[in-house]
């Protein structure tokens, strides 16, 4: 039994391409949204809580960038796929 593995770019590649564009533009809404989050201040017990929305919104700035790269560059794949079968 083999198994394949298959990337991310691969699995959006073969949806149609509008699904792609659509991910991208909503993954890029919503980390854009989350690394511009100001963080509140530490107050004493709160310190692990802190430590995730800080991480959230560090790991959100580059995110930004990625994700819609990726879902875009394979909603264009889709979309080049498709105009090569008509």
């Amino acid at each position: 039994m083999s198994s394949k593995k298959t990337s991310l770019l691969d699995a959006v590649s073969k949806f149609p391409y509008w699904v792609g564009f659509t991910i991208a533009l909503l993954s890029w809404l919503y980390f854009h949204n989350k690394a511009g989050q100001i963080l509140p201040a530490m107050n004493g017990g709160n310190a692990h809580v802190m430590f995730q929305q800080y991480l959230l919104t560090e790991v959100s700035k580059f995110l930004q960038y990625l994700a819609p790269g990726v879902f875009g560059l394979g909603g264009l794949i889709s979309l080049l796929k498709q105009k090569k079968k008509f």
